[in-house]
């Protein structure tokens, strides 16, 4: 390889350094870039066996708001019997959900009230781990709004979720406000 060949495979690969977030995992379905890592603190990691640990408390209105969508961003398995939170209506989470995705959230200029809103994926497993589910039944859109979590299954169905978040361990109680003894509790995969 000649010199002006490998200054450019250097000036390339040194402008790959600055991507963030990067994926985790490969993109299953065409439509967004892939299951993100946020690149959380390993010692607050948490299993679905890992007893919660305190209650962050969060401010009122939008920095606490800012706060939610921070620590929600990334990827998370559903422990046992959570997936009943995402099943039947409005939420209707394929059968075969074994976590959920919250993408990076945007703000969309065509949205006249100009809210922030991100990407939800059901995820399903994979052959190398958890993979974005096929379909359209696999997505939805979320928003966080006045320290509530609210999920957009169609632009007429929506669901909503009160919010608990252990900071350390790192893990999240949602608790569907139609029922709230339908509790899922999320961990990082």
């Amino acid at each position: 390889m000649n010199l002006p060949s490998t200054l450019a495979l250097a000036a390339l690969l040194s402008a790959c350094d600055h991507a963030a977030p990067a994926p985790r995992y490969p993109n299953q379905n065409g439509g967004s870039p892939g299951v993100y890592d946020t690149g959380q603190d390993p010692a607050c990691a948490a299993t679905c066996a890992t007893a919660p640990g305190p209650i962050l408390p969060y401010g009122h209105g939008s920095a606490g708001d800012a706060e939610l969508w921070a620590g929600l961003v990334g990827v998370w398995q559903i422990c046992d019997g959570g997936g009943a939170a995402f099943q039947g209506p409005p939420a209707d989470a394929p059968a075969d959900t074994i976590g959920v995705e919250f993408a990076p959230p945007v703000t969309s200029d065509s949205d006249p009230a100009g809210v922030t809103k991100g990407n939800l994926f059901f995820l399903t497993r994979g052959p190398s781990g958890p993979v974005r589910g096929a379909g359209f039944e696999y997505q939805q859109v979320y928003t966080i709004y006045g320290g509530v979590l609210k999920c957009f299954a169609t632009s007429s169905a929506t669901y909503d979720f009160g919010i608990k978040y252990s900071p350390c361990p790192r893990e999240w109680e949602l608790a569907p406000w139609s029922d709230s003894h339908r509790r899922a509790r999320l961990v990082p995969f």
